[in-house]
């Protein structure tokens, strides 16, 4: 038998195990239907705790803005929880922000202070901007400082509507505009990104998340 012939079998035979393993390890950004349930599940159960947290801002956010001008944005990350679980969890473009969106419109049809405006024009800005961080990895990087960046992006987003929508005509280096810009941000970054990576890593260690990449925790992805 002639070696080169031997020689080009197995360089093909070992190119295509590369190939294949390569192809494997590649994430699949295709959606399955297993991939919206969940998603659904999650907007709408994200929109409920915001639902109910809408009646504890008012004077919560009160009683801190008497302490603090500006610090009543601390609980911000509360109304961005759905974007970054939903894009850790499922992992396929477009699941933060459709989650933020779905949970934006179960508290707008609940009923709150804040009208369309405030819930679902604003949830899904603030949607697209927690979609971003997962967005400029490719999605292919879902670590703890991937959730902190998307939470704190959402959060962002939230300032920046609330400032063309209600803060008009308020000098933007006042004290209390900064505070609310640096507290509101800092809300993200730990309730909505840091907490919800916790979250995601505890679920994932019950076994329900074993159709999903999220759900090997012991990956550390």
């Amino acid at each position: 038998m002639n070696p080169l012939l031997v020689n080009d079998d197995i360089e093909r035979e070992v190119h295509s195990i590369m190939s294949s393993s390569q192809q494997s390890s590649r994430p699949s950004l295709r959606w399955r239907v297993v991939d919206i349930t969940v998603t659904v599940v999650i907007g709408v159960a994200c929109g409920v705790v915001f639902w109910g947290y809408d009646f504890l801002s008012s004077p919560l956010s009160g009683f801190l803005n008497g302490v603090i001008p500006g610090l009543g944005a601390l609980g911000w990350g509360m109304w961005n929880l759905a974007a970054p679980l939903a894009g850790l969890i499922v992992r396929k473009p477009g699941a933060a922000l459709l989650a933020q969106i779905i949970g934006s419109a179960v508290e707008l049809t609940l009923g709150n202070q804040w009208g369309a405006g405030g819930s679902l024009v604003a949830g899904s800005l603030q949607g697209l901007c927690a979609e971003l961080a997962f967005l400029v990895f490719a999605y292919r990087v879902w670590n703890l400082g991937t959730a902190i960046l998307s939470g704190s992006l959402a959060c962002l987003c939230g300032f920046v509507y609330m400032w063309f929508t209600s803060m008009q005509g308020m000098e933007f280096f006042s004290t209390y505009v900064l505070v609310t810009l640096v507290v509101g941000v800092l809300s993200g970054a730990v309730i909505a990104g840091a907490l919800m990576w916790v979250v995601q890593r505890q679920i994932a260690k019950t076994g329900v998340l074993s159709q999903f990449r999220s759900g090997r925790v012991s990956a550390g992805k």
